[in-house]
Order: C-alpha cells, then structure tokens, then sequence
C-alpha cells in the first residue's frame, strides 16, 4: 500500500513532499480507512453488490469510463468485506497529539488535505450511497434490492459522465485564456499584449535603423 499511495498522493501534492510529510499522510489516511465513517447503510450495499457479478461489471465499467487522477482496477478494491463497525469505541475514542512544526510555505496545510482528497475520491460511490440516502433491507425480496442497486449505479454513472463533461468544459476554459508554462498562470490576452508592443517595439528600432544619417 506504502508505495501506491505514495505514487497517488504525489497526483495530488504539488511537490514533493518531506520523508515526515508522506509518514503522517499515510498515518491520516490509515486512520480514515479504518475508521466508521462508512456506516452499515453502505456495507448493506456493498454486501448485495459482491454477490451480483452485474452489479460489479458495471461498477467496473464505470470507473474505467470515469475520468479519475487513479487507475484503479475496481471501485470494489478498497472495500473490506469485513464489518467497518467491529472497533470497539475505545479504539476510536483513544486520542493521541502531534506537534507539527515546519516553515513557512512547506505545506503544513497541504498535508492534512492531501489524504482526505485521497481518501475523499476512494470513496466516491460510498458517499454517494449516503448522500443519496440510499437502502436495502434485510427483509426486501432480492429483485426489489437489485432493482435498487441498478438504478443507484446508473445514477451515479450519469453524475460521474455530468462532472467530466464540466472538468473538461473548465479545461477548455482555462486553455483557453490562460498559458501554464514554468509553474506561472499568464492570461493570454495579456501574453497578445506584450508581444504587440515587443513587435511594434522592433518594427520602430527596424525603421530607425533604416534612416540615412546625415554629416553635416
């Protein structure tokens, strides 16, 4: 996991980060993978969806056609089958502190938000499945939990196909107006400006290069 996650943060780190930096980023994002936030309405979910070969060519599907910063194999591969719920409330609840101390510009900031993007587009589906408020119940007859599973991932394969069309969109935008050479952001009208007046700049010294001098 070491050196996938540390090639993947790398997509979303804008430099390379200190030895220390990348320990507590797979330290923070080892806490949020293990932690409860995905609660039984998603395990529900996921426990339907790995008995239903469809339900996971689909999801596969999905995420190869998805544009993504990660070339994961399958939105499943992050799950853990086991129950999320089996820590006991003092391991969650026991607290430990870190000083973090480092200069100006170095990406303090940077480094608490890079494993929660993270860990935020690993889980896409998950949280999608609560935003959504989305169920199965125990009791439901398996036709009424598929029909539900299908039209939850359709759903979120149209929001998916809605959020490329738009980064793309903004893409075209940004190409658009604005240049990105050397790490500097240089809005093209202004880049048309100056090379106007470096032109009409030389055009003029060429002119004056052309005059007779006269001796008297």
């Amino acid at each position: 996991m070491s050196n996938l996650f540390d090639l993947e943060i790398s997509k979303i780190f804008p430099f390379e980060p200190y030895k220390v930096q990348l320990e507590f980023m797979r330290g923070l994002y080892n806490i949020l993978k293990n932690s409860n936030i995905i609660n039984e309405q998603v395990n529900s979910f996921y426990e339907f969806i790995k008995n239903s070969e469809n339900a996971i060519d689909k999801l596969r599907q999905i995420q190869q056609n998805s544009l993504n910063i990660f070339d994961q194999t399958s939105i499943l591969s992050t799950y853990n089958y086991n129950n999320k719920n089996e820590h006991s409330k003092e391991e969650n609840n026991h607290e430990k502190h870190i000083i973090c101390e480092m200069k100006t510009g170095s990406g303090k900031s940077l480094t608490l938000l890079a494993p929660l993007i993270y860990w935020l587009l690993k889980h896409k589906f998950d949280l999608f499945i609560m935003k959504e408020n989305l169920k199965l119940k125990a009791d439901e007859p398996e036709w009424i939990k598929e029909s539900i599973v299908e039209r939850a991932i359709e759903k979120y394969a149209n929001i998916l196909e809605k959020q490329k069309k738009k980064q793309e969109y903004d893409t075209n935008i940004l190409n658009k107006y604005f240049t990105f050479v050397n790490d500097k952001v240089t809005l093209i009208e202004q880049k048309k400006i100056e090379k106007r007046v470096v032109e009409e700049t030389n055009r003029q010294s060429k002119n004056m290069d052309d005059i007779p001098l006269i001796y008297q």
